[in-house]
């Protein structure tokens, strides 16, 4: 995670790209991502332009990674590279690495199994609900007759 403090210098978009680089200092492995936030997208999404003078504070997460006993966690290090900036003056930069178990599969995945899973019980109950009507139907045709 990336916390970046700051102020826009003039009015207008405020952008900040960094190249975050973890890689196992003993093994010639890395994990990289590029993490982009512009004002007025995620949560500044109100913001579209920010005044001059304007503090700031952007947050951002990159992709979860996992470490096993090949990855030994001792052994790695992380690289934080600006790649581009406008309209910043920086306060300060802080990178965050944060352990616990995080999920290999994005939010949206999980969205969409939602979705999937209710789409599969609404059609459910409309096939079971339809076939309980012509049940109602049947059952009141055979009973009225008698």
């Amino acid at each position: 995670m990336i916390i970046v403090r700051g102020t826009a210098m003039v009015e207008g978009d405020v952008k900040v790209k960094f190249d975050v680089n973890t890689f196992n200092a003993y093994a010639n492995q890395s994990n990289q991502s590029l993490m982009d936030m512009e004002a007025g997208v995620d949560h500044l999404e109100r913001i579209e332009k920010m005044k001059a003078g304007e503090a700031f504070v952007f947050v951002m997460a990159g992709d979860p990674f996992s470490l096993n006993a090949a990855n030994d966690p001792s052994h790695m290090t992380s690289q934080l590279d600006l790649v581009n900036s406008s309209n910043v003056q920086f306060q300060n930069v802080e990178l965050q690495i944060w352990q616990g178990k995080g999920s290999k599969y994005s939010f949206m995945r999980y969205v969409w199994f939602a979705l999937i899973i209710f789409l599969i019980v609404w059609i459910y109950r409309v096939i079971v609900q339809r076939n309980a009507d012509k049940f109602e139907n049947l059952m009141n045709k055979h009973s009225g007759r008698k």
